[in-house]
């Protein structure tokens, strides 16, 4: 556990130096010889003195043998630096070490006790073969501990790392480092915990509860005021957000710039995505700087002050990360709290896919074709996505004119007739639950015929979503805002966005000294007929009546991103009454839907003038995106993605457009 190596009893007898017992090491203050420091680093009950009685172990003496480098000599050198509540805990740290090692030595004098009882009397011969029993007992006895030990490391999710704890267990000191170092690790006594960190610790908050949580480490002692963390001897308490920069932390000089000698705290929220459970998590991992060191923890909470370090939020940013974690948090309850009924209000259940049958009363049949779906099969055939089925055309229903005439497409899904597992980042609809939330443009409900296939999903038990009525199902319907937000990126791994200040929209240029964000465009006005011919023809022969075409070019850099809008002009019936209350009219009524069939990206090579070569600034790229607008849309909210994904507002009624900056590997030049 030694931060530094030397053979204390070949260095006294060669300097004829000699040892001193400390007496009493809640003596030792910041004006302390720099030996006695050192003792109660290393939790060592006794200095060095020459043969005056003097400490010959100097700071200076140390860092010439050592370095400058050296834990001891970074934390103890500079005096100024050193605080009370730092050497408190370590004292108490000391005394924790000094009782276990106690304990230690009454053990092993107890064992020696007993071993010379059991050989008392015996003969050389009698006493060799009780030797030889004990040892094996004693072999026996060990495995079998380091097999429980294994044991319980394998269900705790525990590490290999040292651990030490008194008797009673009310002193425990676990290492958190495979090199037992005294910088690294936690200390728990009088019902509190020490956290010691140095450069480079990595905490993962969640993890240390499920590790040590027979040692009484819980999530709940962690965001305690019962609990206190260093960065080497600098107590971390947090602190208030900088004006100037949002999501940091620190003391601020006279001119505003943060003070290097006072830790500084950087706080980022992050959106994770379990591909395994379709799940997405919303974490915060802080990262603490002082003096070139930097200390990371991972599932740092916001709301909880975690390890009693507190964030005094003013920017937006953080404040949109302090909201997140009160939306997953209360989810969190629900879910906790649907716990004790979720056999009953649950059901494994099977999806639709592509080959299913899905009926509107009136035998109409719904074409049903996989396109996020694909790439999840049941024996070759892919199943079918929430934004699959969305305005998937209905063939032959014979309702009558006076009945409301033909359905003719799918045009609303209810949250109730999704599985709760997501897939490509999208919803399969269950069979069970098609009668209960899929309704037709004339707002007739559809019903699947059931057909069992290798998926089963968890999802709402049919049980508890009854068939409802029309009128029922009708008064369901909420209406949200439609919005197309585009994620423009350097690469697919790159968790922020970067920021646009020119573009052009059909070839007109738009220019903003701080970053776009929402534009409000007019489907008609801003907009062009289609430049793809053969597109045109194919959308007009797939779409012939009650639909208009319209295109707007968004051009950034050499990218042309060609957004191609089918739009129907008439509002399907099923929305007659969430309609009249909709607020949002001008952008009309349901979602964007991506038509994954039409996308294509091409590259073009323009002849430059000067030199009739090839440059980087000749290349244009077209990705074309065709997209079913809502219904009777005139006007398009179109937004620039900017800052982290992860503290990006997600809401109802958005689509995701991504732009990758770089240049397409298959080229066509035209």
């Amino acid at each position: 556990m030694q931060e530094f190596n030397i053979d204390i009893y070949d260095y006294l007898r060669k300097n004829q130096y000699q040892i001193r017992l400390i007496d009493e090491i809640d003596s030792i203050n910041k004006d302390s010889d720099f030996a006695y420091f050192v003792a109660l680093y290393q939790c060592e009950n006794f200095i060095i003195v020459d043969s005056e009685n003097n400490p010959i172990l100097t700071a200076e003496s140390f860092r010439k043998t050592f370095g400058y480098k050296n834990v001891v000599y970074q934390i103890f050198s500079n005096k100024d630096s050193l605080n009370d509540t730092y050497l408190q805990a370590r004292k108490a740290l000391y005394k924790t070490y000094q009782l276990i090692k106690q304990e230690q030595a009454e053990e092993l004098q107890k064992q020696q006790q007993e071993l010379e009882q059991a050989l008392q009397g015996l003969d050389s011969k009698a006493r060799e073969s009780k030797l030889q029993d004990l040892q094996r007992e004693h072999i026996r006895k060990q495995r079998e501990r380091e097999r429980q030990e294994r044991l319980q490391s394998r269900n705790t999710n525990n590490t290999n790392n040292l651990i030490l704890e008194s008797n009673d267990r009310n002193n425990i000191v676990i290492f958190l480092d495979s090199a037992n170092s005294l910088s690294n690790l936690i200390h728990i006594h009088n019902e509190r915990i020490d956290i010691f960190t140095k450069d480079s610790t990595r905490l993962d908050i969640q993890e240390l509860a499920k590790a040590y949580q027979d040692y009484g480490i819980t999530l709940d002692s962690l965001h305690s005021s019962n609990i206190q963390i260093f960065l080497y001897s600098q107590l971390l308490l947090g602190s208030s957000e900088s004006p100037s920069n949002p999501l940091f932390f620190g003391e601020l000089d006279k001119e505003g710039v943060f003070v290097e000698s006072k830790p500084v705290y950087h706080l980022i929220g992050e959106t994770d995505y379990d591909t395994k459970d379709s799940k997405e998590t919303f974490t915060q991992t802080l990262h603490i700087f002082l003096n070139g060191n930097t200390l990371t923890l991972l599932n740092y909470s916001l709301l909880d002050s975690s390890l009693n370090i507190k964030l005094e939020c003013n920017s937006s940013e953080s404040k949109e990360i302090q909201e997140k974690e009160k939306t997953q948090r209360e989810q969190q309850k629900q879910q906790e709290s649907n716990t004790k009924d979720s056999i009953q209000s649950t059901a494994m259940l099977h999806p639709i896919l592509e080959d299913d049958e899905i009926k509107c009363p009136h035998n109409g049949v719904v074409k049903l074709k996989s396109n996020k779906g694909k790439p999840f099969t049941s024996k070759g055939i892919p199943m079918v996505l929430e934004s699959d089925l969305l305005n998937a055309s209905i063939i032959g229903c014979t309702n009558p004119i006076l009945s409301g005439g033909p359905c003719t497409s799918v045009s609303v899904i209810l949250p109730s007739a999704r599985g709760l597992k997501k897939f490509n980042d999208d919803y399969p609809i269950m069979q069970d639950l098609v009668a209960s939330g899929c309704l037709t443009d004339k707002g007739f409900p559809l019903t699947c015929t059931p057909k069992e296939n290798t998926f089963r999903i968890n999802s709402p038990n049919p049980s508890n979503a009854n068939t409802q009525s029309k009128e029922a199902l009708l008064a369901t319907i909420k209406l949200t805002k439609p919005l197309l937000r585009l994620y423009y990126k350097e690469h697919t791994k790159q968790i922020d966005n970067i920021p646009v200040h020119r573009c052009k929209i059909n070839d007109i240029l738009q220019e903003s000294d701080t970053p776009f964000g929402l534009l409000e465009l007019d489907i008609h006005k801003d907009s062009k007929d289609l430049q793809d011919t053969d597109l045109q023809a194919h959308l007009q022969a797939s779409y012939p009546k009650d639909y208009e075409f319209k295109e707007i070019d968004v051009t950034i850099g050499i990218h042309r991103l060609a957004l191609v809008f089918i739009i129907r002009q008439t509002i399907p019936k099923v929305y007659k009454q969430a309609y009249k209350e909709y607020e949002y009219k001008e952008y009309g009524v349901g979602i964007y839907k991506q038509l994954l069939e039409y996308s294509k990206d091409i590259q073009h090579n323009k002849e430059s003038m000067e030199n009739q070569e090839n440059s980087l600034q000749s290349i244009v790229i077209t990705h074309t995106r065709v997209f079913l607008a809502p219904y009777g849309a005139k006007k398009l909210s179109f937004e620039f993605a900017n800052g982290l994904d992860s503290i990006i507002e997600e809401k109802e009624g958005v689509l995701k457009i991504h732009l990758i900056n770089q240049i397409v590997k298959k080229a066509y030049n035209g």
